[in-house]
């Protein structure tokens, strides 16, 4: 059996961190500080250090062909493991093997010289990568083609936007077959067609048998695009098999969480209160799982002490909270429901909606007091979908393009 392509043992990074004494220091106090600081270290008064751990105990190996997506919140030290496996940093523990070529796009315009045009850039980028001129000049063509900057092919870089600066680094990494690959989020301040372009070319290079690892927050893009995940959550990370299960995790570790009860009240109305709301039966607070085809049963309760049986309405709608997009909205006067406070109350609506696709989803409510528009677009909380037990998803929830499923009839002749 071959050896993986990558393996990572191990891997910690430990930064240390002054706490300075005073702050916005002048000039005369760092010349003054100069000549303190031997005195203070003979007193034993050293400037205090923090150790701060970036990365703690990472292990993965990936073989030829794997496309790892890198997932987690800033801070979580994504882009430092990435630094370590492209020699930039070194570890403070552990070890990372690279058996293979690298070629990585870290930050816009990394590799290129901003005084060079884009064309001295590519022989000069291409050559940071270890290709030679022979190998550069046979695919010089295809890296201006695919770049799209053949026009300002003889400027310096220095005048290009971002967008071309991305266009044209990832051109020349992609375009120069390196057997790894290595893209952190720069593919974010490129134009959508172009992102696309760029994810298209990661899977023709993932099938021709390299090795892709591709940090970015855009789970659609992670999901359609990686086999297998790495979730970094302060410096610790898990590696998973299934790439799925890796955004599961992520998904959970920044979904919305409420401290106590999720309270409303209405500024124009300090005598109603809205509390206890439930989905399923479940507490919103605790972030409930239900199964997918399940109809989505909110309840609540409301006190009223104000003086007057104001009328009530109440609308929910539902968002994939991936990319935010509204799925299902509901209104109790779109169905011509009408409701008179009491001095308490409870309110159940059953959302008779078509089979979410398994994913995190929030809860968004309104409230109509009167004529008054008082609570507008209010996040109750997270909730996930799971899937059936009799559905096999996970072999094939990357094919899935919507986030309902419909029901639909089938027969087969021959």
């Amino acid at each position: 059996m071959s050896q993986p392509v990558i393996e990572v043992n191990g891997i910690s990074k430990r930064y240390q961190i002054a706490h300075n004494q005073g702050k916005n220091q002048t000039l005369k106090d760092e010349i003054l500080g100069t000549f303190k600081r031997p005195v203070r270290a003979m007193l034993g008064r050293t400037e205090k250090k923090e150790d701060f751990w970036a990365l703690r105990d990472i292990s993965f190996s990936l073989n030829e062909g794997d496309i790892l997506g890198i997932v987690g919140r800033n801070g979580s030290g994504k882009s430092t493991l990435l630094k370590i496996l492209t020699r930039i940093v070194d570890p403070t523990e552990g070890r990372a093997i690279m058996r293979k070529r690298v070629a990585s796009l870290l930050e816009v315009g990394t590799g290129f010289h901003p005084e060079l045009t884009g064309r001295e850039n590519i022989f000069l980028n291409g050559s940071i990568l270890g290709m030679s001129q022979k190998e550069i000049k046979h695919k010089f063509d295809d890296i201006v083609a695919f770049s799209e900057i053949e026009q300002f092919l003889d400027t310096p870089v220095k005048f290009y936007s971002s967008g071309m600066y991305v266009r044209l680094a990832f051109a020349v990494a992609a375009q120069l077959d390196p057997e790894i690959l290595i893209v952190d989020e720069v593919l974010a301040v490129g134009d959508a067609p172009f992102q696309k372009k760029c994810l298209d070319r990661m899977e023709e290079i993932a099938r021709e048998g390299r090795t892709i690892l591709f940090v970015s927050h855009n789970m659609g893009a992670i999901r359609d695009l990686c086999t297998k995940g790495l979730f970094l959550n302060k410096g610790a990370g898990t590696f998973y098999e299934d790439i799925n299960d890796s955004l599961t995790a992520y998904q959970a570790s920044t979904a919305i969480r409420h401290k106590g009860k999720i309270v409303f009240k209405p500024k124009d109305y300090p005598g109603v209160e809205f509390t206890n709301f439930q989905l399923n039966g479940l507490e919103m607070e605790t972030q409930p799982e239900i199964f997918s085809g399940d109809a989505l049963e909110v309840t609540l309760d409301y006190t009223n002490r104000e003086a007057k049986p104001y009328d009530l309405c109440v609308g929910f709608a539902v968002r994939n909270k991936r990319d935010n997009s509204m799925i299902v909205f509901t209104h109790s006067h779109l169905e011509d429901v009408k409701h008179t406070m009491a001095k308490s109350g409870h309110v159940k609506a059953k959302l008779l909606v078509p089979k979410l696709s398994p994913d995190f989803y929030t809860l968004e409510t309104n409230f109509w007091i009167g004529e008054d528009h008082c609570v507008n677009d209010q996040d109750v909380g997270a909730f996930w979908v799971a899937p059936t037990p009799s559905f096999a998803l996970r072999t094939t929830l990357n094919s899935f393009p919507s986030h309902i499923m419909i029901e639909s009839e089938w027969s087969f002749e021959t």
